[in-house]
Order: C-alpha cells, then sequence, then structure tokens
C-alpha cells in the first residue's frame, strides 16, 4: 500500500476476501483511504469481482481470483513473491513466473518472525 501512497495522489484501496476478519485486523484503514467491500464482511464473489474490475490498479495476495481481477485491471499489479516459509514443500513446486505475468512487481514480506518461531 506505501507504494501506491507514495506514488499516486489519494488513492483509495477497495479490500475483498473471504478473510474480512483477519484484514480488518492486518490492514491498517486508519488513513481514511482503505475500504472493506460490501458491508464489511465476506460478500459475494461475483459482487466483489465486479467492484474489483473497475479498480486503476491491484495488490493480490494467492490465488485465482486476485490474478483474474489483476488481469483485467491492467494497470500495476503488486503480489507477494514470498508468501511461503523458504524450506516449504509447496516453495519447491510454485513457479512464481508461471503464476503472475512479467510485468507484476513481486515484493517480498517480512518473514522473520515466522523463522523465528519455525
Amino acid at each position: 500500500m506505501a507504494y501506491f501512497r507514495n506514488k499516486y495522489q489519494e488513492p483509495v484501496f477497495v479490500v475483498s476476501s473471504n478473510g474480512m476478519d483477519w484484514c480488518k485486523e492486518n490492514i491498517n484503514a486508519s488513513m481514511g483511504d482503505v475500504y472493506f467491500s460490501g458491508d464489511g464482511s465476506e460478500g459475494s464473489p461475483g459482487h466483489d469481482f465486479a467492484i474489483l474490475v473497475h479498480c486503476n490498479h491491484t495488490i493480490l495476495s494467492v490465488g485465482t481470483f486476485g490474478f483474474w481481477v489483476a488481469y483485467l485491471v491492467g494497470g500495476e499489479a503488486i503480489y507477494l513473491s514470498n508468501f511461503t516459509l523458504p524450506e516449504s514443500e509447496f516453495r519447491k513446486l510454485y513457479k512464481e513466473e508461471a503464476a503472475n505475468l512479467p510485468e507484476w512487481m513481486g515484493i517480498k514480506a517480512d518473514l522473520s518472525p515466522l523463522l523465528n518461531h519455525h
């Protein structure tokens, strides 16, 4: 979100998720530029999709829902490039270049809290 806040004047972030409680606990909405889709709880995927494809840019999580939103929106897309622990079995199978378009930007999360507990 900081990337878009620094690059664009007055961005608006629309959050859609099947884990809206997690989003509300972990996404800082105190700047007044974050809106949780629908009534703020998990909504209809079709409704969320229709709203999101009208956005200019995308921050996507892992999965086909976010992929298709980012693909249809065009604009800039940011994805989490290190969403698994380095030693996970899934990481050995996952091919980032097959799951994301080359023009999309991958960012790394700080996994140290997870690594310290692992």
